[in-house]
C-alpha cells in the first residue's frame, strides 16, 4: 500500500514516517511454491489428460488454484503491514472477507521483542515483533525483515 492510502487515516500534523511489509523473501517461496505446482501440472499434462474430461477437470483446477491462490497470497502480503506514523502505529491486516486495522499510540507502548521462528530466519534477519502495549495486550508482527532495525525505527519515534 502507498503513502496515500493511508493518508485518510491520519490526524492533522500527522505523517506516515514508514510502511513496514512481512518479508519479501517468503513472499517469493509462497509463490515460488505456487509456480513449481503449476509448472508440474504442464510437466505431467500427458498422463493426466489420459485419465479424459476427469483429467483435463484435474488439470484445469490445478492451474485455477495456482493463479487464485498465488493472487491471495500476494494481495495479503500487499495489505498486511505496520504503518509507522510520528503519533501512532497502524497494524492493518488482510482477510479474504475485509481488511481491518489496529492503531495504538507510540505511547500506550511499554516493550518490543523480537522472536525468531529457527535459525535459519535468524539468520536471514527475519523475526517476529510483539509489541507489549500499556493496557497489557500484545500485538504481533509476524515474518519480518531485519525486525531490529524496525524495533529501532519505533522506540525512535516514540521519544
Amino acid at each position: 500500500m502507498s503513502y496515500k492510502y493511508f493518508s485518510r487515516y491520519l490526524l492533522e500534523n500527522e505523517e506516515v514516517l514508514e510502511i513496514f511489509h512481512y518479508s519479501f523473501f517468503l513472499l517469493f517461496l509462497k509463490i515460488g511454491l505456487r509456480f513449481f505446482v503449476f509448472l508440474c501440472a504442464f510437466f505431467f499434462m500427458v498422463p493426466i489428460m489420459k485419465l479424459g474430461i476427469y483429467g483435463l477437470i484435474l488439470f484445469l483446477l490445478i492451474i485455477f488454484f495456482c493463479i487464485i491462490s498465488s493472487y491471495i497470497v500476494y494481495k495479503k502480503w500487499e495489505y498486511d503491514c505496520l504503518v509507522l506514523t510520528n503519533k501512532k502505529c497502524i497494524l492493518c491486516y488482510w482477510e479474504i472477507i475485509k481488511n481491518n486495522m489496529h492503531e495504538f499510540s507510540l505511547n500506550s507502548i511499554s516493550n518490543i521483542d523480537i522472536e525468531y521462528s529457527c535459525g535459519f530466519l535468524k539468520i536471514l534477519k527475519i523475526g517476529n515483533l510483539v509489541i507489549d502495549l500499556k493496557n497489557g495486550q500484545d500485538v504481533y508482527f509476524d515474518s519480518v525483515f531485519n525486525a531490529k532495525r524496525i524495533k529501532n525505527l519505533i522506540l525512535e519515534a516514540r521519544v
